[in-house]
């Protein structure tokens, strides 16, 4: 499988003065492999039928997302790790003791971390083949 890459124009932050123009290589996206799909090519993989494979799949990101909301890790197996992770302001020693002191006040953002399964990332690392589009920004 080739993987297809671009080259961007960067800023070095070590030397965001520096004349010469720098690139990096990024991955570039050739396509999207959605809900429907994805239940579609299981459903011609196996025998169960498609409303079958979609009711599954659907209660099976009912319960990733009630788990992730009560701050749980999820884990697919062969694919990777799902968490939460915040973004919080800098808050001192003394703020945080005082009284009126909320949590929710420091927050500034909720995320979700995606870590890769050890085994795909190995996967990506062995079989994938860069391959640079002439798109350049």
């Amino acid at each position: 499988m080739a993987v297809q890459c671009k080259l961007i124009k960067c800023i070095d932050p070590r030397n965001p003065e520096a004349e010469d123009e720098k690139r990096v290589v990024r991955a570039v996206s050739t396509g999207l492999y959605g809900f429907e799909q994805m239940a579609e090519d299981i459903c011609h993989s196996c025998s169960l039928t498609e409303g079958d494979v979609t009711a599954a799949m659907r209660s099976m990101l009912h319960f990733a997302r009630e788990a992730l909301l009560a701050g749980q890790t999820v884990e697919m197996e062969g694919l990777g790790r799902f968490r939460i992770s915040v973004k919080s302001r800098l808050c001192t020693l003394d703020e945080t003791t005082r009284r009126g002191f909320s949590v929710a006040d420091a927050v500034r953002q909720f995320k979700v971390i995606y870590t890769p399964d050890v085994r795909l990332r190995r996967l990506i690392d062995a079989q994938a083949e860069p391959s640079l589009t002439r798109s350049e920004n």
